[in-house]
């Protein structure tokens, strides 16, 4: 019982640790978008940066190096 608490808690922990750290880069990516073009993150792209921040970080930075050979 406590070995299924203990997992419990573990695996609580890595998903909030995870939700945050999503959280922190949404806010910084649109605090970039926000003061680099007249555009803005609907909310949907909002839960969805915030889910799959990950992702998104990697498509800002090809993107970025893609607009910068150009």
């Amino acid at each position: 019982m406590y070995l299924y608490l203990s997992m419990f808690s573990t695996t609580l922990y890595y998903t909030a640790m995870y939700l945050l750290t999503g959280t922190v880069v949404t806010f910084l990516l649109d605090l970039l978008v926000r003061y680099t073009t007249t555009d803005e993150f609907s909310n949907s792209e909002r839960i969805a940066s915030i889910i799959l921040w990950p992702y998104m970080i990697a498509a800002t930075v090809y993107h970025s190096i893609r607009n910068l050979k150009k």
